[in-house]
């Protein structure tokens, strides 16, 4: 199974974790919260909802309507949640990978465990920063062009540091918002 399939299901899991639903909803819930980052079509929902329910990471059942067909509601095992939650708390291992699922995993964490933002912030940024030492200690990386090696290794260097500076700014959007929260200036806003 690929690794973004894999980040889709918990990605899935931890929206369920609001409460279940039928798939369509589902998919509204996933575009209203990770439209901007990450898009996913109906039928790669299914095929992922089916994937989790036989991984016991999901549970369905049919729902009446009344005189419309039965609708199949989702909802996350306690099993679907440990996992969901376990990869939310997790940095996201490839730096190619941040944009789609760093937003996803900061998103369920604020809803479901938001106790746990901090950590996963944290570890985020050790992890961008272990990158950006190994690639300090780097001259090119292999190329039989020596230019486009070099050239290449400035290009991580450079999406590093960019998604090092993002990081920090999520941590300090996040630390600002929970600041709002306890100043009574901004209470009832």
């Amino acid at each position: 199974m690929d690794r973004l399939d894999s980040s889709l299901g918990y990605a899935i899991v931890g929206l369920l974790l609001s409460g279940p639903c039928h798939g369509y909803a589902l998919r509204e819930r996933f575009s209203s919260a990770l439209g901007p980052v990450w898009r996913v079509a109906q039928s790669q929902l299914y095929a992922t909802l089916h994937r989790l329910e036989s991984e016991r990471l999901v549970r369905s059942a049919r729902r009446d309507v009344g005189g419309r067909p039965p609708r199949v509601e989702y909802a996350a095992t306690p099993q679907g949640r440990h996992a969901a939650l376990h990869w939310a708390r997790s940095p996201v291992r490839r730096a190619r990978d941040i944009r789609v699922e760093f937003p996803a995993k900061l998103y369920i964490l604020r809803r479901s465990a938001p106790q746990e933002v901090p950590h996963l912030l944290a570890s985020q940024e050790e992890f961008l920063q272990r990158v950006e030492q190994r690639l300090a200690g780097q001259r090119t990386l292999p190329s039989d062009d020596p230019l486009l090696g070099a050239l290449s290794l400035e290009l991580r260097r450079c999406q590093v540091r960019a998604l090092q500076a993002w990081v920090r700014h999520c941590r300090e959007a996040v630390e600002r918002e929970k600041g709002e929260d306890r100043d009574p200036q901004y209470a009832g806003r």
